[in-house]
C-alpha cells in the first residue's frame, strides 16, 4: 500500500474513534494558543503573508474547522462534521525546482501536505478553502502526489503537473493564485 493509503486508513480510524471530538477540542485550543503567540513577533517583523496565514487559520478554527498539529511544521484542519481533513503548511523555503517554476515571482508557498475524506465531495470543499487562502494572501499552492489518478483529480482544480520532482519520485503540482 502506498503512503497515502496507509495515512488515509489512519485518518479514518482517528475520526471514527470515540475520543476524536474531545481530542480535537483540546488540540484546537493548543494550536490556537501557539498561533496567537507567534503573531506579535511576525507583526513586528512585518511578515505580512505569515500574519495573514495565521489569521486565516484562527478565523477558520472559529467557524469551520478543528485544528491539530501535523508533523513538525504543518497543521491539520478537520471539518466540523469530521468528514474530511487537510494538512497545510506555510513554506518558508522552496526547492530549486519550485523556484524555477515560480520564476522568482514567489519566495514562499502554501503546501497541501495531506488531504483525506470519508464522504464524496468533502475533499473538494477543503481544496476550495485552500484555494481561497492562496488567493487571499497571494501565494501559490504546492503539493506532491503519488498516483496518476490523483494527478488527474488535482488538475480539475487547475493544479499543473510539473513531473516527478519529489524526493520519493512524487509528482510536483502547483497552482498559482488567481
Amino acid at each position: 500500500m502506498i503512503k497515502a493509503g496507509r495515512e488515509h486508513d489512519a485518518v479514518i480510524k482517528f475520526i471514527s474513534s470515540s475520543d476524536c471530538y474531545q481530542t480535537l477540542i483540546k488540540t484546537t485550543e493548543l494550536v490556537r494558543d501557539l498561533l496567537n503567540k507567534d503573531l506579535p513577533k511576525l507583526k513586528k517583523d512585518k511578515a505580512i503573508k505569515q500574519v495573514l496565514y495565521i489569521n486565516w487559520m484562527l478565523k477558520m478554527s472559529k467557524m469551520k474547522f478543528y485544528l491539530m498539529p501535523y508533523g513538525s511544521d504543518a497543521i491539520s484542519l478537520f471539518d466540523n462534521n469530521l468528514n474530511s481533513m487537510i494538512a497545510i503548511r506555510y513554506c518558508y523555503t522552496i526547492t530549486n525546482e519550485t523556484m524555477i517554476i515560480f520564476k522568482d515571482l514567489y519566495k514562499n508557498a502554501i503546501e497541501i501536505v495531506s488531504l483525506h475524506s470519508n464522504k464524496k465531495g468533502e475533499g473538494k470543499k477543503l481544496i476550495k478553502e485552500a484555494i481561497t487562502l492562496s488567493r487571499e494572501i497571494n501565494l501559490p499552492l504546492v503539493l506532491y502526489t503519488e498516483t496518476d489518478d490523483l494527478v488527474k483529480y488535482y488538475e480539475q482544480f487547475n493544479f499543473v503537473n510539473h513531473g516527478k520532482l519529489g524526493t520519493n519520485n512524487e509528482y510536483l503540482m502547483v497552482r498559482l493564485p488567481k
